[in-house]
């Protein structure tokens, strides 16, 4: 277990425990995660949420990072180098 101050205050967190101290108030699903933000994720699911769009061609998601993966689609980034092979990927 390790302490980490969060916003001002102390939060507890338990790892390698099995501890799943948060809950979709939706489905009942259970997580592990450190914050809350992340349960908040999840309900998207339930809730149809997808409140980051591409500007160039409207695409939703439901979370930033799947947007910025996505964006690569119009910029042609190739950001991962694979090492045994001699290209570029726009995935991991």
């Amino acid at each position: 277990m390790f302490i980490t101050n969060t916003g001002g205050r102390n939060v507890r967190i338990k790892v390698h425990t099995g501890e799943r101290p948060y809950s979709c108030s939706q489905c009942g699903q259970t997580f592990a995660f450190t914050g809350l933000s992340n349960v908040v994720t999840h309900q998207r699911v339930h809730t149809g949420e997808r409140p980051f769009k591409c500007d160039t061609c409207g695409k939703l998601f439901t979370e930033a990072g799947n947007l910025k993966k996505h964006q690569r689609v119009h910029t042609g980034e190739k950001p991962f180098v694979c090492p045994r092979l001699v290209f570029k990927m726009s995935k991991e």
